[in-house]
């Protein structure tokens, strides 16, 4: 469930008959400015955390809800906010934050390089992601089966630059060289100079010509050249 978190320090709302600090409605615009954020996010939730103003700020309530715009033009993360009430010609800059959480899978226990990865390796858990983070797995069904690229620690988010698919052509193994195009191929045979996995580019050495080129893995013993 998408939810909206607000700052631990907010105050309560006060009663009808109580006029809105100005703190108070700094709290609510900047409640509001996290809410909207919320819900422009999809399958991700949003926590704000903001440090009171300074009580010696000293500036008329504004007759309406300040109005506040992230001035870096970042959506997350650490963001210098402009707080304003064009009412009464004020405006002034904070700090606030927005964090991001969403599902993605973490490992559970440390992987090895070159370790096929299972459901005991990893998990799905929520966790904190930075504005700088991409293409990070959010469904262990996605992992299954791939290779670590790289040692993995504990408690990390997979990406896809950490995983790849099983090598199926292995250095030195006799492969079918297939040059052509979806109306006519050749077919011949050859010597894959390097492993890898289907979609990688390898070199493999022509048996015939003798002659290296370079072609994308298609299956365990073909490697396609483009004509």
């Amino acid at each position: 469930m998408i939810s909206v978190i607000t700052p631990t320090f907010a105050e309560d709302a006060p009663t009808p008959t109580q006029p809105l600090t100005l703190r108070e409605q700094v709290n609510r615009a900047l409640l509001a400015f996290v809410e909207q954020a919320q819900s422009k996010a999809k399958g991700v939730r949003i926590k704000g955390e903001w440090n009171p103003i300074d009580p010696r700020l000293q500036l008329p309530v504004c007759p309406q809800t300040p109005t506040v715009q992230a001035l870096n033009g970042r959506s997350s993360g650490r963001l210098t906010v402009k707080v304003e009430c064009q009412t009464k010609g004020w405006s002034f800059m904070m700090a606030a934050t927005l964090r991001t959480y969403q599902n993605a899978v973490i490992a559970k226990i440390p992987i090895s390089r070159g370790q096929i990865i299972d459901t005991q390796a990893v998990e799905l858990r929520e966790t904190e992601i930075t504005p700088s983070a991409s293409g990070f797995y959010t469904r262990i069904s996605d992992t299954k089966g791939l290779l670590a690229k790289r040692s993995i620690a504990a408690n990390q988010v997979l990406t896809h630059t950490m995983l790849k698919n099983p090598d199926v052509i292995q250095r030195g193994q006799a492969v079918i060289i297939e040059a052509g195009n979806t109306q006519f191929s050749i077919r011949t045979a050859g010597v894959a100079l390097a492993s890898g996995a289907i979609g990688e580019i390898v070199r493999v050495k022509n048996s015939t010509s003798g002659r290296t080129v370079e072609g994308t893995i298609i299956s365990d013993n073909t490697i396609n050249i483009p004509l």
